[in-house]
């Protein structure tokens, strides 16, 4: 992904579907990743992922309704890639180690009301201003 901030949208198009985004982060970057939603569907999970495919955040309804929402501060030693996996409410990660080259793993049924509903989301870098 490209720029401090930007936005998707996007849609489930069957119950186990997911999706997948990258972006770079520096070392102590934030970035704030959410999802914005029509009437509270599709029913969102997000997971934060490092290059190595290693769980470092997730969320379901910390934001509006049962809109998901991570701030994260890259206090991981490095600057690189990480990932955002976006999932219909109850698919969850396999193991919270995910190799991304052969794709991430989720397993759970996703809920059927949340098909081809579209969601929105945003990707926003907080950056300084000298």
């Amino acid at each position: 992904l490209a720029g401090n901030n930007v936005s998707f949208t996007e849609d489930f198009e069957r119950r186990k579907d997911q999706d997948v985004f990258r972006f770079r982060l520096d070392e102590g970057e934030t970035v704030r990743i959410e999802t914005d939603t029509e009437g509270n569907r599709p029913d969102t999970q997000i997971f934060l992922f490092d290059e190595n495919g290693n769980l470092l955040a997730e969320d379901d309804d910390s934001g509006q309704g049962l809109e998901s929402e991570i701030t994260f501060t890259n206090n991981e030693g490095y600057s690189g890639r990480f990932f955002v996996v976006v999932t219909p409410y109850n698919r969850d990660p396999d193991d919270p180690q995910t190799d991304f080259a052969t794709g991430p793993q989720f397993s759970g049924r996703g809920d059927q009301g949340d098909l081809n509903v579209p969601y929105t989301l945003s990707i926003e870098k907080e950056i300084d201003i000298v």
